[in-house]
């Protein structure tokens, strides 16, 4: 649940050593973006699809007017230093704090601290002034997030790939199971293709590929996909930790 910033923070939560962890970046590339371009195809059959489930067509009209478009603003130089002086003061919070808090299984204290990190940046987003400030520079922060990707497969090791073509069918496995839950919502609720493709890609590729695809079903769709897209992000993190709490207890670990 969610995108490449949810993984890299569960990677830290539960310290998942690079030989693990490499693989999985194949995975989240070739996966992810397979199933994109399968949701975009999709975009030619919607209107078969909505009648077949007898889609309430209503839903995107009523979107099309309730949601308003998240528009950024030209970044100026006082917004960086703005921007990195926030992230900086809530890392150190968090890092001191997350100290405070006892270890428990499945929680250490680097585990504290990215849940920390997370709710400080959810509190941020309902800050006016701080949420400014974040529009103008979310270029910067993907930028960021782009180098992290890039430092953490400089550290790959080609024959850490091996298992990458299981794990990649593991992957379709995973995204067929996703696909029938999603297919079973549809027809339940009526809810028009292009509703359930962004909220598969915001799901699967988070807010920066989910727009893209709404946009291609319908243009008030793409607004859609950047609110459902930094909501996976939210609860991204938390869903992956419960996954995580769940592999453990069924390994008995």
């Amino acid at each position: 649940i969610g995108g490449s910033a949810n993984m890299l923070a569960i990677r830290d939560a539960i310290q998942v050593p690079d030989s693990v962890f490499l693989p999985m970046v194949i995975v989240d590339v070739v996966v992810a973006y397979s199933w994109m371009s399968i949701l975009l195809l999709g975009a030619g059959k919607q209107q078969a699809f909505d009648r077949w489930i007898r889609a309430d067509l209503n839903l995107v009209k009523q979107l099309k007017t309730s949601v308003v478009p998240l528009q950024s603003q030209p970044s100026r130089l006082l917004d960086y230093w703005s921007y990195t002086a926030i992230s900086a003061v809530a890392l150190i919070f968090s890092y001191v704090l997350s100290r405070m808090i006892p270890a428990a299984p499945g929680f250490s204290n680097q585990t504290w601290m990215i849940l920390l990190v997370t709710l400080f940046a959810l509190f941020a987003s309902n800050v006016t002034l701080l949420k400014r400030v974040a529009l103008r520079w979310s270029g910067g922060a993907y930028f960021l997030l782009f180098l992290v990707l890039a430092s953490v497969g400089a550290k790959g090791n080609l024959k850490e790939f091996t298992s990458a073509p299981l794990l990649i069918g593991l992957g379709f496995f995973v995204i067929l199971i996703h696909t029938g839950f999603l297919l079973i919502a549809a027809r339940w609720l009526r809810t028009p293709l292009g509703l359930v493709a962004v909220a598969s890609q915001a799901n699967i590729g988070g807010p920066v590929s989910a727009p893209i695809v709404g946009a291609t079903y319908a243009p008030s769709l793409a607004s859609v996909g950047v609110l459902l897209g930094i909501f996976g992000n939210i609860i991204g993190t938390f869903a992956g930790l419960l996954c995580a709490i769940l592999c453990r207890w069924v390994v008995g670990g």
